[in-house]
């Protein structure tokens, strides 16, 4: 028998076509298993969550994180712990900070913040002008490229 890390028990969420009682088991941060009916589940920790439905993370592909730039607006930190305390687990940055994120450095120079300063998921989009940086874009990560001109952006 499968001992899962964490039972959301008590709850109701929807599975397939119908809102229902449903016990939702995870392993290694992921969803494992959902069971239904209120019958628990083994695992090592259980959190009843007293009828409350259960829904999975938002995701906001359009957001400015100004980071690096103008981050007395926003940064990687408060616009992500934002994002996560209004129920999001992913947010796609536009490249409207500056520098720009243009090129294979920026993007990687973006991603290494994420992975120090984020509180949730954050995808990436480049600014690109020519066809190599569209593909240097692609090659490092970016979900997808927004055209630019390179101007500054906000101040």
């Amino acid at each position: 028998m499968t001992v899962f890390d964490l039972s959301l028990e008590g709850g109701l969420a929807f599975v397939g076509d119908r809102l229902g009682a449903f016990s939702i088991a995870v392993h290694e941060g992921r969803v494992a298993g959902i069971f239904a009916g209120t019958d628990s589940v083994p695992a090592e920790r259980r959190i009843d969550i007293g009828g409350h439905v259960v829904l999975p993370g938002l995701i906001d592909a359009h957001v400015h994180l100004r980071d690096p730039g103008p981050t007395y607006k926003e940064d990687l930190s408060s616009g992500t712990r934002a994002a996560a305390a209004g129920g999001f687990t992913l947010v796609a940055d536009m490249p409207n900070c500056w520098p720009t994120t243009k090129g294979a450095s920026a993007i990687m120079d973006k991603s290494r913040s994420i992975e120090e300063r984020a509180y949730v998921d954050v995808a990436i989009w480049a600014a690109a002008t020519a066809p190599e940086e569209v593909e240097a874009a692609s090659d490092t990560g970016a979900v997808g490229i927004k055209r630019s001109e390179g101007r500054r952006v906000g101040k």
